[in-house]
């Protein structure tokens, strides 16, 4: 998709499978080719609908989430992003 788009993204994260707390960062790339931090957001263990995100971007965007220490097994982090393009 074209840069010069500008989209509305919601974001929901739930923490529910994590033992551990740690942190989810959302990043916006900036110049076609790096990505800034956009928001870093702490959250507990086992939390439901940690995350509640909503912003607009015309770049790419990405999230990561990073535990405070390893626990030592994979786990699924339920999540549900929505979408629209803004014209």
């Amino acid at each position: 998709s074209a840069v010069v788009t500008r989209r509305h993204v919601w974001l929901e994260v739930s923490n529910r499978n994590m033992t551990l707390s740690g942190t989810f960062r959302v990043y916006r790339k900036v110049d076609g080719a790096n990505y800034d931090l956009y928001s870093a957001n702490a959250v507990a263990a086992a939390g439901e609908r940690v995350l509640d995100f909503d912003f607009t971007t015309n770049q790419h965007w990405k999230i990561t989430y990073q535990e405070d220490a390893n626990e030592g097994a994979a786990r699924d982090i339920p999540y549900n992003v929505i979408l629209s393009v803004i014209e």
